[in-house]
């Protein structure tokens, strides 16, 4: 396992998203245990992430190819970082929570040095909903590949997977290039979204976000995690006014069948094994373009609104 990393921060305070501040080391010593718990989480995902979500996985040696350094282990670096600060039992508890998702993690990208690049990226993507269509087409003429029964699961996992892909790639691309596109929409996001409207600011410090705010509100879209409908549905719903089907089950269900095949190699947490099937890619199929047509068709046809705030 690699050594410790820390990133870099005031060596003297922590964020304290609880109370919306910086909290210092003594002042966490002698913090309830709820509190140090949630410090212990922010500062955790500050500094490291799942390496499913960024990092380049080679399909030919089996493993992730850890370019932001890693893998790294949650106890190690919890217990480094706070161990004489926090109690055992309060790392142990966020250290059971986070084992649950991931077992080993990567150093969190730093978004500075290619936000620029994925966000031309995603903005090129103006044919958000005709891309979908080509991916769902490929991936339908992929189930028509014959091979060997013992391949087969394999095989289905990855299209089961890249099933979901095709999905969180239309809702992140369709998303940001309307809101980008979209002053109106870009201060309409700001308002409504609890992590953006919450915060505060002094006079001279709103005056200096003003002339940021766009590039702060593509930064934030680029770190959201696509697929995790609970968050991203009330965002399309807030900013955009586009609502989504009220019966979401199955494709919740798949997306958490995804993270068993990405983090669990396709077995439960009790180690049975999932057995996907043709039908069962099919009918994803089916589920996924059924939501991203009902999606595109309440996108308006008008040009963006061009006013300045």
């Amino acid at each position: 396992m690699q050594s410790t990393y820390t990133m870099e921060q005031d060596e003297n305070d922590y964020w304290n998203p609880i109370a919306d501040q910086d909290i210092s080391v003594t002042a966490l010593s002698s913090a309830d245990a709820d509190v140090q718990y949630e410090v212990m989480k922010h500062w955790f995902f500050q500094n490291f992430e799942d390496p499913v979500e960024r990092t380049p996985y080679e399909s030919a040696e089996g493993g992730y190819i850890y370019i932001w350094g890693g893998p790294y282990d949650a106890t190690e670096e919890l217990e480094a970082e706070f161990g004489e600060i926090v109690p055992l039992e309060v790392i142990e508890r966020l250290v059971s929570e986070l084992e649950d998702s991931c077992q080993e993690w990567t150093k969190a990208e730093s978004p500075d040095d290619y936000e620029d690049y994925y966000t031309s990226i995603i903005l090129s993507n103006s044919g958000f909903y005709s891309n979908f269509k080509e991916s769902v087409d490929r991936i339908e003429s992929l189930l028509g590949v014959s091979m060997d029964q013992e391949l087969q699961q394999i095989y289905f996992r990855m299209i089961f997977v890249n099933v979901i892909t095709a999905l969180e790639t239309f809702l992140s691309d369709a998303f940001i290039n309307k809101v980008s596109a979209d002053q109106s929409l870009v201060r309409k996001f700001v308002e409504t979204n609890p992590d953006f409207a919450k915060q505060k600011f002094t006079l001279k410090e709103l005056f200096q976000r003003s002339d940021s705010i766009k590039a702060d509100v593509e930064k934030y879209l680029l770190a959201q995690i696509w697929h995790n409908l609970a968050q991203v549905k009330p965002m399309y719903e807030s900013t955009l006014g586009i609502t989504f089907p009220n019966d979401l089950k199955a494709i919740f269900k798949a997306i958490l069948l995804r993270h068993d095949i990405v983090h669990r190699n396709g077995k439960t947490r009790d180690g049975n094994e999932h057995i996907i099937t043709k039908t069962e890619v099919e009918n994803l199929i089916a589920k996924v373009s059924g939501l991203v047509e009902y999606i595109e068709k309440q996108f308006p046809t008008a040009k963006p609104d061009e006013l300045e705030f």
